[in-house]
């Protein structure tokens, strides 16, 4: 995934605005990643009233123009509005440490405004993500994780620090797999089958099938059935695992 795919997310707009190179690759470096295996939760530490999204991406648009520092990040989020203001399969220098660069997806969290909801809205875009690109809960890390540095600092000051941020991105993964309707369940079964059965192994891993019909009969019955048919390799084009 390069572009984000949706228009938006916890009732809030998903903006476009990617910085062009210019000169050297500071900011735009147009390197490939190599993976898109995790994704690296940031905090700005910027709580002037004006730092929400729109001007970190006039602030990174105006480093990549004055050949500056190297330093970058893809999303980000605030409490109104998101802003994605680099690819997301393209090398950014979110941290000091260069595995992150080529492998992580990096998220910066606004601090500028209600920074409750702006954290709401990230935690439901990362779940979006890691949905959608396959990323395991423990692939879900900070910018400490990387370099020691303390940051997403609020976060990790809040009283149930990291992990408790992580917990409710996954009951926010779980409420995403539950309430697709029976098309999607379909499509993402024969476009994707072994993606679709870590989907239900995380339905199962969180009891997402207490009270909630739906994923019930997903891992019940739908389940059984589709990993049957899949071993069994009768799904045309798609290799037995």
């Amino acid at each position: 995934m390069k572009i984000l795919d949706i228009k938006n997310i916890n009732n809030v707009p998903i903006k476009i605005d990617i910085i062009e190179q210019v000169g050297l690759a500071n900011v735009r470096t147009d390197i490939p990643m190599t993976s898109q295996c995790s994704i690296t939760v940031h905090n700005t530490a910027n709580n002037a009233p004006s730092a929400n999204d729109e001007m970190h991406h006039d602030y990174f648009k105006q480093l990549e123009k004055d050949d500056d520092l190297y330093v970058g990040a893809m999303i980000f989020v605030a409490e109104d509005s998101i802003t994605q203001i680099l690819p997301l399969d393209e090398v950014v220098y979110h941290t000091s440490n260069s595995e992150s660069w080529y492998t992580s997806i990096s998220i910066e969290i606004c601090e500028n405004g209600n920074y409750e909801k702006a954290e709401e809205n990230a935690i439901a875009l990362i779940a979006y993500l890691m949905n959608k690109l396959n990323i395991k809960l423990d692939k879900l890390v900070t910018h400490q994780f990387w370099t020691g540095k303390y940051c997403p600092h609020i976060i990790l000051d809040s009283e149930d620090g990291f992990e408790g941020f992580k917990e409710k991105v996954a009951n926010e993964m779980v409420e995403e797999l539950t309430n697709i309707t029976a098309n999607e369940i379909i499509e993402k079964a024969f476009s994707a089958p072994e993606d679709w059965i870590d989907g239900c192994d995380l339905l199962e891993q969180f009891g997402a099938i207490e009270g909630n019909t739906g994923a019930y009969y997903i891992l019940k019955y739908i389940r059984p059935a589709f990993e049957k048919v899949y071993a069994q390799g009768v799904l045309d084009g798609i290799e037995k695992g």
